[in-house]
């Protein structure tokens, strides 16, 4: 393929990685209701492409949200994806190979479908008493949460602390949204781990 020094010298990634971008957000139509790649619609920001392909309404407020969790999830020091697109580059491999590279990383088992697993773990949630009580079973099995406790951030990821106030301040009317918020207090204040990232993402999303 052709390699990055090529790529660089041809002046060609800004528009690879721009349509890499719109390609991107096309593809979240296939959590939306029309479970497909839905193309872009026009010029507009990227937050906006993923509101469209969702099936969302791309009003101003959930446009920064979506801007929000896009920026914190990309601005976080060094992870796995970042580091195997960098080894990548770093033997001259093209821009779509760095992509791919990233994404076989993305895809291990310890990193995709975690927000599967907060989503569906949230859901089952549905009163307090409820949340108490599943909390206490994980304790008494000593059960290690999906997207809890992040070693990199022992005082809390402040990622998903971002997330989970900036959903407070979007629907603070939210049962779901408050329930959630409960349960991440909870469960730091009974077992001692903070949420990462993806269960801020899911709150985000309710």
């Amino acid at each position: 393929g052709v390699s990055l020094a090529d790529e660089l010298r041809s002046g060609s990634i800004p528009s690879y990685s721009h349509e890499l971008l719109l390609a991107f957000a096309s593809a979240s139509g296939v959590l939306g209701p029309r479970a497909r790649f839905v193309p872009p619609s026009g010029e507009t920001h990227v937050a906006n492409h993923v509101l469209h392909a969702l099936g969302a309404d791309a009003s101003e407020e959930a446009a920064r949200a979506v801007n929000a969790a896009l920026i914190l999830a990309a601005d976080h020091e060094l992870a796995t994806a970042t580091f195997a697109a960098r080894v990548a580059a770093s033997v001259g491999s093209g821009l779509h190979a760095c992509v791919v590279a990233a994404l076989a990383a993305q895809a291990g088992s310890k990193l995709s479908g975690v927000c599967d697993s907060v989503e569906q773990l949230l859901s089952g949630i549905r009163t307090d008493a409820q949340m108490k009580s599943w909390v206490r079973a994980a304790e008494h099995r000593r059960e290690r949460l999906p997207a809890f406790g992040l070693a990199l951030y022992p005082d809390g990821d402040p990622r998903s602390r971002s997330l989970i106030t900036l959903a407070q301040r979007i629907a603070p009317n939210s049962a779901e949204v408050t329930l959630a918020s409960e349960f991440v207090a909870h469960v730091r204040k009974t077992l001692g781990v903070h949420a990462n990232i993806e269960v801020g993402l899911v709150i985000l999303g309710m």
